[in-house]
């Protein structure tokens, strides 16, 4: 049958005789499924050419793809320089200049290559030369195993790592000096290192050569909790009282353990023996133990099977149980979350002092007896939202000294010990949302004075013993809304010195003692909406005079004793205005930036005389409503404005009805029939 040479892209191969190709394999190109040959070699018949890529392991110094496992050979490390691999980790060897196969891959011996130029090997066999191989090839220390050149077994060398009194045993078994510290990397039959001492060396297993022994455990001790001639291991429990920190003990020697040895500095309780109990104490950390769920504890029974464990995959649940802290958990560095709920003898988080990280979110809430979060002291990572509510006895949040940011949310609420944020010092960052709910021992902020950025919104409400807003003297921007609201003892923004810019709202509402809007000297930017409402003592909006944009709304509303709104003067509004039921303003000094407004409301401000502060503004393209200003005499103020998109000016008990036609006679009115003037003080004059 025909065969075409070039099918694979040798445009080089030629035809023979009858359907024999030769290719080239100078330039890469092979016989497909027959022996590789040298350059223009004759395949078997009905063979084409292929490129050598088609075989996996095409380097002759490294024949054979592990990707496929296989181990790659050297086909060229006695000397065979023009050796080649063919495929797989099959190398074809150079016969015609005296070397030939271990082992070939036509049957035993050289006789199968005799005459050709080239011959291929069987898998794993490289290309040899007879006078090149030493003569104690195979028996020496430097070369144990394959004392026949073409047998499968290849020689290691014993003496490779510095034993220079190692042996080769037989095969390729090495023996090494155990008395002068060397060891197998791997011994035969099973046996131990400690087994092979008497003798003064140790036999390897096949192929394993002789490695330095590595230095005793300087943290290795003869500490034991146990007594001589008693059985513990039906009790054992890795870690019954103290974990991977110390070693169960049975201090009165009645077979029961009582009480914690602890391991000294540097050291972990480690089980040597596998029987199940903590029998020493070893340098570092016990080895990783990955424990599969979602534990749900409620009694110290509960927690014992967890015991030993350095990652639990799901959520840590501990709710409603009778523990007083974590015992036992010491070896845990992960959790996939953290709930903590309901325990009414929780007195700290003691036990959890090597975990490190949080995959999920973490609520830690009522426990009325939880005093401190220490036990976290190791803690670096929380991934997920963090809410800690209700724990009334709590004084800190120490423990959490090492999270620099928070991918989620922080939620503070109800734990009326707490009277600062000490604990936070390291926290720069939290992504999202930042809420201070009803505590109502909080003082300050002072602990979070790392804090420069909140993603979400930021909520202070409730806090009714605040007085101080000292703590987030770093805090730069606000993502979202802040709102500081229903506060008692607060009297200023004394503590936000370094905040630029608020996303979304501000809102300063329902704090009783507010006097003054001091201490946000750099505020230049609100996104949404400024609300200043309900603040009984509010008596000036000085502070915010670095304030030049908002975005949307403006409202100031029910502040008792507030006369002007100087402090507002260099604001631009993007939307409306609302000014009401403020019963001491005098004037609208403050709004001289406004030019254009949505709507305007101007009602139930009864000590309002004037509009004097409108004195740019031209235009109102909603509605302009001026309602029940009990002590409004005039218009005075808003000279400029030409148009509004409707009117509405009613209920001014003592504002004359004739100035409020004239008024809209004198502007434009965008909207039909929108103009209503009623309720005003028909009697009064004009002249």
């Amino acid at each position: 049958m025909p065969i075409d040479c070039t099918m694979y892209g040798d445009t080089n191969a030629i035809c023979v005789y009858s359907n024999h190709c030769l290719c080239s394999i100078d330039e890469g190109f092979v016989c497909d499924g027959s022996p590789g040959e040298e350059a223009l070699a004759e395949c078997a018949p009905g063979k084409s050419c292929k490129k050598a890529e088609y075989y996996f392991g095409s380097s002759a110094a490294s024949c054979g793809s592990p990707d496929q496992g296989l181990t790659p050979v050297d086909c060229t490390q006695f000397g065979d320089t023009n050796a080649y691999c063919v495929y797989s980790n099959h190398c074809a060897c150079s016969t015609g200049e005296g070397f030939y196969c271990q082992t070939p891959f036509w049957g035993g011996g050289p006789d199968p290559c005799e005459g050709s130029q080239s011959c291929e090997c069987q898998a794993g066999s490289v290309c040899v030369k007879k006078d090149a191989v030493p003569d104690d090839y195979g028996t020496s220390p430097t070369s144990c195993g394959g004392s026949d050149p073409q047998s499968a077994t290849k020689p290691v060398d014993c003496t490779q790592h510095g034993d220079k009194n190692a042996f080769c045993v037989y095969g390729d078994h090495c023996a090494c000096s155990s008395d002068e510290g060397f060891i197998c990397e791997k011994n035969y039959g099973g046996i131990t290192a400690a087994d092979c001492g008497s003798n003064g060396y140790c036999e390897c297993a096949s192929g394993s050569t002789c490695i330095s022994a590595p230095e005793p455990d300087e943290c290795a001790n003869e500490l034991t909790g146990m007594c001589e001639g008693l059985s513990y291991e039906a009790q054992c429990s890795p870690g019954k009282l103290c974990g991977t920190q110390g070693l169960d003990m049975d201090s009165d020697c009645d077979g029961a353990f009582d009480a914690c040895l602890p391991c000294p500095e540097g050291t972990q309780a480690t089980d040597t023996d596998q029987d199940g109990c903590y029998d020493s104490c070893k340098c570092g950390k016990a080895e990783s133990n990955i424990c599969e769920g979602s534990p749900y504890i409620q009694t110290a029974a509960d927690l014992e099977p967890w015991f030993g464990c350095t990652q639990i995959t799901g959520t840590l649940m501990v709710i409603n149980s009778d523990l007083s802290g974590f015992a036992g958990l010491e070896s845990l560095e992960s959790v996939g979350g953290l709930f903590i709920q309901m325990n009414a003898e929780l007195i700290d988080l003691s036990g959890l002092t090597n975990l490190t990280t949080i995959q999920g979110e973490v609520m830690i809430l009522d426990n009325p007896k939880l005093k401190t979060l220490s036990g976290l002291s190791s803690l670096k990572t929380i991934a997920g939202n963090t809410w800690i509510k209700g724990n009334t006895a709590l004084e800190n949040l120490v423990g959490l000294s090492l999270i620099t940011e928070l991918p989620g949310s922080l939620t503070l609420q109800q734990n009326h010990a707490l009277s600062n944020m000490q604990g936070l010092e390291s926290l720069q960052s939290i992504a999202a949302d930042f809420k201070v709910l009803d505590e109502k021992g909080l003082l300050n902020f002072i602990g979070l004075d790392a804090l420069q950025t909140v993603g979400g919104h930021c909520v202070i409400q409730g806090t009714t013993s605040l007085t101080s807003l000292q703590g987030l003297g770093a805090l730069e921007n606000v993502a979202g809304d802040l709102s500081i609201t229903e506060t008692a003892a607060l009297k200023d923004l004394i503590g936000l010195a370094s905040l630029t810019t608020v996303g979304g709202w501000l809102s300063i509402r329902e704090n009783s003692d507010l006097e003054n809007l001091v201490g946000a000297a750099k505020l230049k930017s609100i996104g949404v909406s400024l609300k200043i409402a309900d603040n009984p003592k509010l008596l000036s909006l000085s502070g915010l005079e670095a304030l030049n944009s908002v975005g949307a709304h403006l409202w100031v509303e029910n502040n008792a004793v507030l006369v002007d709104l100087l402090g507002l003067h260099n604001m631009e509004v993007g939307g409306s205005v609302t000014v009401s039921d403020n019963p001491e303003l005098i004037n609208l000094e403050g709004l001289t930036m406004m030019h254009i407004v949505g709507y305007l409301h101007i009602s139930n401000n009864d000590k309002l005389s004037n509009l004097i502060g409108l004195v740019t503004l031209e235009t109102v393209s909603g509605t302009l409503y001026i309602a029940h200003n009990d002590g409004l005499l005039t218009l005075q103020g808003i000279e400029t404005l030409m148009s509004v998109g409707t009117l509405s000016i009613k209920y001014n008990s003592v504002f004359p009805t004739c100035a409020a036609l004239a008024f809209k006679e004198a502007i434009t009115i965008n909207g039909v029939g929108s103009a209503t003037i009623e309720g005003n003080d028909d009697t009064a004059s004009c002249d």
